[in-house]
């Protein structure tokens, strides 16, 4: 079971990461948007890249969300050159433990 929250962006990647494990949370998700309609804040590269450091650090500990998140950086080529076969490799690791969304 994954245990999670929607986090604000607007202090950047790294404090999501920090709130989620303060929260004991496992899992969260953020909008890149602001639902109200408002302005959201831009996504800062070095957010981006240290959200790779992270996806990364969890996928080689077996972490199926973070494959598959890490998984998507390579196919879109956001915080990682777009590589199809480092892609295919990381959604299939997901989905090989049945994580959902690595299975589409």
């Amino acid at each position: 079971m994954y245990i999670g929250a929607h986090l604000s962006i607007s202090k950047g990647f790294r404090a999501i990461v920090e709130e989620a494990k303060s929260i004991d949370a496992n899992t969260f998700a953020f909008f890149l948007r602001n639902p109200r309609g408002g302005a959201a804040k831009t996504i800062d590269a070095r957010d981006v890249a240290e959200a790779v450091k992270w996806y990364r650090a969890a996928a080689d500990q077996g972490y199926a969300p973070g494959q598959c998140c890490l998984g998507f950086c390579y196919e879109s080529g956001r915080g990682a050159e777009q590589n199809w076969a480092e892609a295919v490799k990381w959604y299939r690791a997901a989905a090989d433990q049945n994580y959902p969304r690595a299975q589409c």
